[in-house]
């Protein structure tokens, strides 16, 4: 069973404070679910930016370029392979996070 640090609670209370106290968030809870929501979101449209770049790139999808890669590559061809996939992985593992724990 995992017990809470009351000393990090604190920690965390006295961080959100400034933001409940103007009336900007209702709670702790709701300023730290708004700071999770927003790093999420940058994350999720930094990695879509990255897909996007490729695809204007190479003129087609992650699918069709791995593909098209199997007929043989350049190691720049394989570089930017390793980066779309793993953006590609990072997206779907960011929206996961999402859909899975954050309302």
């Amino acid at each position: 069973m995992n017990t809470i640090d009351p000393k990090l609670t604190h920690e965390l209370y006295t961080l959100a404070k400034p933001f409940t106290d103007v009336g900007l968030y209702d709670s702790a809870t709701t300023f730290f679910k708004g700071l999770i929501r927003d790093v999420i979101e940058h994350k999720i449209s930094q990695y879509k930016h990255i897909i996007k770049k490729f695809e204007r790139i190479y003129g087609m999808s992650f699918s069709d370029f791995s593909k098209k890669l199997e007929q043989g590559a350049t190691v720049k061809e394989e570089d930017d392979w390793m980066e779309w996939e793993a953006a590609v992985n990072m997206l779907g593992a960011w929206a996961e996070t999402v859909e899975t724990h954050i309302s």
